[in-house]
Formats: C-alpha cells, structure tokens, sequence
C-alpha cells in the first residue's frame, strides 16, 4: 500500500499547505511523524496564526541622523510634505523592490519606507486564523466534524462522486487541485526583497550596512514590542481553549514554543490535534494515538496573553497537551527521534 500524503486544509478559505520537506518535490508530501518535535522540519504555524502587534511610530536609526548632517540640501522627493510622501510610498504601483532600493537612496526616504514597511506588516492578517483547519491524511473515510457542518468542505469544491471512492476521499483529492497554496507572509515578502539588495550593501561603511540590516529587519517582524520569550496564547476559537506559548525563536526560523518544560513547538501543538484520517486502513501503525485529532476542524490563532487577562470563559489546557507531547515523543523514539527534554546546559542557559 502507498504511504499516505499530507496536507493542511482550510476549506472556507481553499487555501492548502503541503507538508513537504524542503528535499522533495511538492507531490512527495511527508508524514506528521516526520515534522513532530523536528526543527529542521517547520511548517511555520506560527506565521500563519498569530496576530501581529500594534504598529510603532518610525524612526530614522541614530548613525543615519548623524550622517544626514553631513549632506547636501535635498533633493525634490526628499523635501514632498510627510503626508505626501506617505502616499506615494503606498502607491500599489510601486513594488517591495522599488521601496527597498527606494529607502537605500536617502536618509530621508529610509525613515518614510521603514514606517511603511511596519505598518503594513502590523496590518497584514495571518493567512489562516480564524478559519476551519485540518491536517487530513489521503486514506480518508470521513471528514472531521465541523469540515462536513453545512457541507463546508464539500461546497468548497467541484467533483465527480466515483463508484469506488467514498465521498470524503473525493472530496479530499478536489480540494488538492482546486485549492491555492497558502501564500507567504508579508514580513517573508519584505525579508526576500531585502535579501535581494544585499550587494548594494557591501558599499556601505560596515557598521552602517549592519545598522540598516538591523533597522530593515526589525521593523519586518510583526511581533516586535513583545521581547525574546513573551508569553502569548495559541486560542482554540472553537473550544476556547488555550496554550501557553512563548515567542522565542529556535533552529531554522522556528518561532513559537510551548511555556512549559520541555521543548514543544506551537507546529507541534496543532499537528497532535488537528491530524485526520481513517484508522486501520493505513492503520496506526506508530501507536501514537494522533490520527482522529479532537482539534481537527477547529479555528485557531495566536495573540499576547494579556488579551486574555480579565476574559471568562477559557481553559488552559497547556498541561494536558503538554502530557500528550510527552506520550507521543515517548513512543516515536524507537523510530529515532530525539527527547524533547531539553538538555541540563540549554536549561541552565535559559534559567
């Protein structure tokens, strides 16, 4: 029998994430066993459900105030009224590109295109908050609860039902085809742009092109204002219930770790709930219990804790999915899977 493919659904928005490492095609989907408790395996959750923060007032980093000082008059762009240069910077014709070598140009342009840049970073909404969500597995025999409320997923797409499929496989395999892959973040966006300007920064004084490097990053992640380690929320919207989660960022970008003793992502959290298939077709030969997730199907996303603070009406179950990570990890290690403990020099580092 071929091995199941994987794939993160979002009937109500058709949009479609493969879980697919990034050392094969994008048909050679991989098994959930394969991304729990691997962070060189991320399916970047938190990037897709967190609410961006509030934005800031920008401002021009120091060492270039120092050195607009030093120049010429300027020039006519440079001298537009702040609310007219505003306006141009948001004119869709322009690209990231444009803006990015734009804001290189001037001292004055840059502290205008990095208040952009924040801003529409704070203002872009997660591609799949708030909406239905379901790791489903391709040896389908039914469809999780709220997927086939109202006919959610089955209304999301065009099929033909088959004499030898049932109806939930078929409709599994539609949405396969007819959904669009879940675009990249805003912040991912301007990173890449970013990137792509690298060369014109090797003329820069060094210590310069590092402040900028600083100032341009910083102002792309919407999370900033909350420090390394802030405590946030992953929200289950259905259930309202909720996960203790810190900010931190660990190996390969992974952002995003459970507040509580070992170490367990927020990728980790949703995979060991939202996973849907049929059980004993491809069977649950791990035994790891994952396959009929009591999340699959709900809405999530990630906040601060603090809007939260003085809200009746939601559990905290970080102990009880903490326990379950625990159970799982214990009985993939005999397919080789590291402890999720972390080791006594990470925690003293971390203490």
């Amino acid at each position: 029998m071929c091995r199941q493919e994987w794939h993160i659904l979002a009937p109500r928005v058709r949009k479609v994430h493969r879980l697919t490492m990034d050392n094969r095609k994008v048909h050679g989907t991989s098994s959930p066993t394969e991304f729990l408790f691997n962070n060189k395996n991320s399916w970047n959750a938190w990037s897709k459900l967190a609410i961006p923060a509030a934005p800031r007032r920008a401002r021009a980093p120091r060492a270039l105030s120092r050195r607009a000082r030093r120049l010429c008059s300027l020039s006519g762009l440079e001298s537009l009224p702040s609310e007219l240069l505003a306006s141009i910077i948001e004119d869709s014709a322009l690209e990231k590109r444009d803006l990015v070598a734009l804001a290189l140009a001037s001292t004055t342009l840059w502290a205008h295109v990095l208040s952009h840049v924040e801003k529409e970073c704070s203002l872009a909404k997660p591609p799949m908050a708030g909406v239905e969500l379901a790791c489903t597995g391709t040896y389908l025999v039914d469809l999780p609860e709220l997927f086939a409320k109202d006919n959610l997923a089955k209304s999301s797409v065009e099929f033909q039902q088959s004499r030898y499929m049932c109806e939930a496989w078929t409709i599994n395999f539609a949405a396969l085809s007819a959904y669009e892959a879940v675009e990249e973040t805003i912040e991912e966006a301007w990173r890449f742009e970013w990137k792509m300007h690298a060369e014109f920064l090797e003329e820069f004084p060094v210590r310069l092109a590092k402040t900028l490097k600083t100032e341009f990053l910083g102002r792309c992640d919407a999370f900033r204002g909350h420090g390394a380690g802030s405590l946030w929320v992953l929200r289950n919207l259905t259930t309202r219930e909720f996960v203790r989660c810190r900010a931190r960022k660990g190996p390969s970008g992974v952002r995003g770790y459970v507040d509580c003793g070992v170490e367990v992502r927020v990728d980790d959290v949703l995979l060991l709930r939202i996973c849907w298939t049929a059980v004993g077709v491809g069977g649950d030969w791990e035994g790891l219990g994952i396959y009929r997730g009591k999340w699959a199907g709900h809405c999530f996303d990630i906040v601060p804790r603090e809007r939260l603070e003085g809200v009746e009406g939601w559990r905290d179950c970080t102990e009880e999915v903490v326990e379950q990570a625990k159970e799982v990890a214990e009985n993939m290690r005999p397919l080789g899977m590291a402890s999720i403990t972390p080791s006594r020099r990470k925690r003293k580092a971390e203490a």
